[in-house]
């Protein structure tokens, strides 16, 4: 975990920082297929850029992003 969070107070603030983060990492290695999937759903707005958001879509959302 990168180190500027130690210095962040424990709380709302911290932990939504963490999820932004974690969010951004998981986009950037997506394979490509599901990276293109999840960024044309957030472009729709048929979903935000939210870490649970993004993993149920690559665990068992595609079925439901090809009947879109």
């Amino acid at each position: 975990m990168p180190q500027f969070f130690y210095r962040l107070n424990s709380g709302d603030h911290k932990k939504r920082a963490k999820y932004r983060f974690a969010s951004k990492t998981l986009m950037r290695i997506l394979p490509d297929n599901l990276k293109n999937e999840v960024e044309s759903l957030i472009a729709k707005e048929t979903m935000t850029l939210d870490l649970y958001e993004i993993l149920g879509q690559c665990t068992w959302g595609q079925e439901k992003a090809k009947s879109l």
